[in-house]
């Protein structure tokens, strides 16, 4: 599953890979900024990301969509 993750004041996104779970990843998001700490996520290559709750300006959680290859519709 893919994420990302909005900064306030950078003009870029961080996306990463993760293998979980998309509603924990939500409440986990959801709970570190209500309560004033960092977002911590690590994704499928084992690389920990941690972003200031402060600094969050949105989350894109989705699934992986295989991608589509040819012409047609």
């Amino acid at each position: 599953m893919d994420i990302t993750i909005g900064i306030q004041n950078v003009a870029r996104e961080l996306t990463a890979e993760v293998n979980e779970d998309p509603a924990e990843l939500t409440r986990r998001a959801a709970d570190a900024m209500r309560a004033g700490e960092p977002l911590t996520v690590t994704d499928a290559k084992g690389q920990t990301i941690v972003v200031p709750h402060g600094a969050i300006g949105y989350l894109i959680v989705g699934s992986q969509e295989s991608r589509r290859v040819g012409f047609g519709l």
